[in-house]
């Protein structure tokens, strides 16, 4: 009687890629260490505790083989083969990682999409299981399309109709550009501009809109740029895994761009984390103050230019504002004293 109501067994092997599920752990297990992006594998939702347990590591390894090895997906290892491969490839690789939610601002990042060299692919957690999926973005001539799929900006971002930009630094007290926008502040907007020597008046026609506007609601975009960085391994009694991390010994290469997306108007407001003059060459270790110190803002409004090709092209800081060239110390390390 009971075996009535058993459970059917999927058949994975008669299932795409795109529609098998996945857990952090499987992921885990599956990339060896960390993604790019931190939307699988991070502090937040995985049991790093766990890992440092060999027996945890080694049941999720188990689990790996029982699940996907016989419809050929990982070998006896759980190490992944073919197209599974060559999927999860660049999520563990120094290369580019693209974060962001598809479900509003103020959601949790849901979607990554890691590109490496010629080699790109998303991952997706799914609503309401938490459960992972991973699709390829097709060859290089498709990835501007796939993002624009995989982020839920398809026939939405819309170019505006002239270019406009603008780079500057901001204090602890200054508030930043879209909170200025989507707060329908003009006078904070034109006091923003009279400090840092920009024209307000594209920024005022946004206000405008706006204003008109029902709702609208702000894509959260994060770039990490981490090509040409050593990345850190992680030694545990479990084993040895990729973390997501620059080694030391690179960590001046590293770039993360934090953007803040109004697709109806073609803007976007950036923060970039990328060396600067006067910070120690190891100034990624040295905790807030230094990370604070090693911003810069700029505004957008894209006009000539498709919005994947802006959110992939991770700029150091101009000179004018500081900046230090990729691959250049901001200072000797010995001169630091450390």
């Amino acid at each position: 009687m009971f075996g009535l109501f058993k459970k059917k067994q999927v058949d994975l092997a008669g299932l795409p890629l795109e529609e098998i599920k996945f857990t952090s752990e499987d992921l885990f297990v599956l990339m060896g260490g960390f993604d790019i992006g931190s939307v699988a594998v991070n502090g937040r939702r995985f049991p790093w505790r766990e890992v440092e347990r060999g027996d945890e590591v080694a049941r999720w390894r188990r689990q790996v083989v029982n699940r996907y090895a016989p419809a050929g997906f990982v070998d006896a290892e759980g190490r992944p083969q073919g197209r599974l491969a060559e999927v999860l490839r660049p999520f563990a690789k120094p290369g580019l990682g693209i974060v962001g939610s598809t479900r509003g601002s103020l959601s949790r990042f849901n979607v990554e999409m890691a590109i490496w060299g010629d080699e790109a692919s998303f991952l997706s957690v799914e609503a309401g299981n938490g459960l992972f999926t991973v699709a390829s973005a097709g060859a290089p001539d498709q990835w501007a399309a796939s993002f624009a799929r995989a982020f839920g900006l398809e026939g939405r971002f819309r170019l505006a109709e002239r270019a406009w930009h603008c780079d500057f630094l901001m204090g602890p007290a200054d508030k930043g550009l879209n909170t200025l926008l989507l707060g329908k502040d003009a006078a904070g907007i034109r006091d923003l501009a009279a400090t840092k020597g920009f024209d307000a008046r594209p920024l005022l026609d946004i206000v405008a809109g706006i204003e008109a506007a029902k709702s609208v609601d702000a894509l959260k975009l994060t770039t990490i740029d981490l090509r040409g960085v050593e990345l850190d391994r992680i030694e545990t009694p479990s084993g040895t895994f990729a973390n997501n991390v620059p080694a030391a010994s690179s960590a001046i290469d590293m770039r993360v761009k934090r953007m803040s997306v109004l697709p109806e108007y073609g803007w976007v407001a950036t923060e970039t984390t990328a060396p600067r003059t006067g910070l120690p060459a190891n100034w990624r270790e040295r905790g807030e103050e230094y990370r604070l110190a090693s911003r810069f803002f700029s505004g957008d409004l894209i006009a000539d230019t498709d919005l994947f090709d802006f959110v992939t092209d991770v700029r150091d800081c101009p000179a004018e504002l500081g900046g230090v060239p990729s691959g250049q110390p901001c200072r000797p390390i010995e001169e630091d004293g450390r």
